[in-house]
């Protein structure tokens, strides 16, 4: 996947006006990262100037001209900002957990996955036999919304079985 652009010296259309993006590469790139764009073409993120360590998806930063033609004073500290944002997530170390599993054996397609999760993670994708919803590990949380809503108890925790959570809640009731 792409981790990181440096630069476009090289790419068709490299030569465009100061602050605006090369098109090819904008959309190529919002599409690889699912970062959603303006009607101008630059990449969205959440109220950057106001909060600019908000990021879109987690580990993904949207940084200075890409959002919009902006000072050079202003871009550097933005990228001073996001970077330090960046810094402080490699000093925590925080250990990665796989994504939500879901059994296509039993899942019936209906997308109530993918509509409740707020990452995008859950994929419906159309097969032979209709739709079965397929997850994206990169996106995934384990926020758990997509596990509690799946009708058919198609999608599991990989670090708790479902026995574990009815446990803990059985215990949880017992001790309130």
């Amino acid at each position: 996947g792409v981790t990181g652009v440096t630069g476009v010296t090289g790419w068709k259309g490299a030569h465009v006006k100061l602050g605006k993006l090369v098109g090819n590469l904008s959309e190529n790139l919002a599409q690889a990262l699912r970062i959603p764009q303006d009607t101008n073409g630059y990449l969205a993120q959440r109220r950057y100037r106001i909060r600019p360590r908000d990021v879109v998806h987690p580990g993904i930063f949207v940084v200075g001209g890409a959002h919009t033609p902006m000072p050079m004073e202003e871009t550097i500290n933005h990228a001073f900002v996001v970077a330090a944002r960046i810094k402080a997530l490699f000093d925590t170390k925080p250990k990665r957990l796989p994504g939500a599993q879901i059994d296509e054996e039993v899942c019936i397609g209906c997308g109530y996955c993918a509509a409740v999760c707020p990452y995008g993670a859950p994929i419906l994708e159309r097969t032979d036999t209709g739709h079965k919803a397929r997850m994206s590990p990169r996106f995934c949380t384990l926020c758990g919304l997509c596990i509690a809503g799946c009708p058919v108890f198609a999608i599991s925790d990989p670090v708790k079985s479902r026995d574990t959570i009815k446990a803990q809640i059985r215990a949880w009731g017992e001790t309130s």
